[in-house]
């Protein structure tokens, strides 16, 4: 099962996914931690800067110490989906990085084989997902063509050598009719 959760493009694109919202998720709620202390108590200082009958009106109600408190949360809050916003473009570009870097690769080689490199050859990292198999299909399909490219001459170079010697042949006869070294007879034609 180990196996095939390496040797799949899609499952290793769906764990990079949960690693992200897992980090995600780890950064926000650590960050809420850190930050929430530092955010009641200033929140819950200002309220102290309030005459004491005042204070005492809002504590009856709990508007004020609800208003701090629901001030100082929502602080917390957009800190820390912040930091874990930033850590999820970070890790995302990162893993953009590592899936698109054999694609271009291949873009780049094939355009090569396309322009007569048929030499040429992707290298990619050995593992056993698509990404690979793709490369290993393309780079049998790159030596494919270079045979196919060096029978291709193998087979004109054959023809115009079996060519060269009756083309010879027949020029040798017409300069012998010519200059009339050789009869012209029916056989000669």
């Amino acid at each position: 099962m180990l196996k095939y959760f390496r040797s799949s493009l899609g499952w290793k694109l769906f764990l990079s996914y949960f690693v992200v919202v897992i980090v995600v998720a780890v950064t926000t709620a650590v960050t809420a931690q850190l930050s929430i202390e530092d955010a009641f108590e200033r929140h819950m200082g200002g309220m102290s800067m309030m005459n004491s009958t005042a204070m005492m009106d809002g504590m009856m109600g709990g508007d004020s110490i609800f208003n701090s408190f629901s001030i100082a949360i929502n602080e917390v809050l957009i800190f820390s989906i912040f930091a874990g916003g930033v850590v999820a473009i970070l890790i995302s570009i990162w893993i953009t990085r590592v899936i698109v870097k054999p694609i271009t690769e291949l873009t780049a080689v094939s355009d090569r084989i396309a322009a007569g490199h048929y030499d040429e050859r992707v290298d990619l990292p050995r593992s056993q997902d698509e990404l690979a198999q793709l490369g290993d299909s393309f780079n049998h399909l790159a030596h494919n063509l270079a045979q196919a490219e060096e029978m291709q001459r193998r087979l004109i170079g054959d023809v115009t050598h079996e060519l060269r010697t009756p083309l010879t042949t027949v020029k040798g006869s017409m300069e012998g009719l010519i200059d009339g070294v050789v009869q012209p007879d029916l056989e000669t034609f």
